[in-house]
């Protein structure tokens, strides 16, 4: 399917921020599209409350659930002490045989 928009100002935009992302035009619209649809799916989720939940509790949107998963997970991932040193290379030694392949 083929989106086809003649305007000076949109194709100005798209090229601008092409060039800051790095990208092709095309990515940078649909970034920019999606980026803008969740920022308006969160924003109407926010205004929307659970049915059968508390006043204060507010439904989250998809993405807004995704990005505190990351975080959360993030988090724990840094806070856990990994072992360093010649004690790191001993501590995964059971995940693989003689010949340096997984088990």
């Amino acid at each position: 399917m083929t989106l086809n928009i003649r305007n000076e100002k949109a194709d100005m935009l798209a090229q601008e921020l092409a060039r800051l992302d790095g990208t092709s035009v095309t990515d940078a619209v649909i970034t920019a599209l999606e980026e803008t649809l969740g920022n308006r799916a969160s924003a109407s989720h926010r205004k929307t409350k659970a049915p059968d939940a508390a006043p204060e509790t507010v439904v989250l949107s998809m993405a807004e659930q995704k990005a505190r998963l990351v975080d959360r997970l993030q988090k724990e991932i840094s806070a856990k002490k990994l072992p360093a040193g010649p004690d790191a290379a001993r501590s995964q030694d059971f995940l693989y045989d003689d010949h340096g392949l997984p088990k």
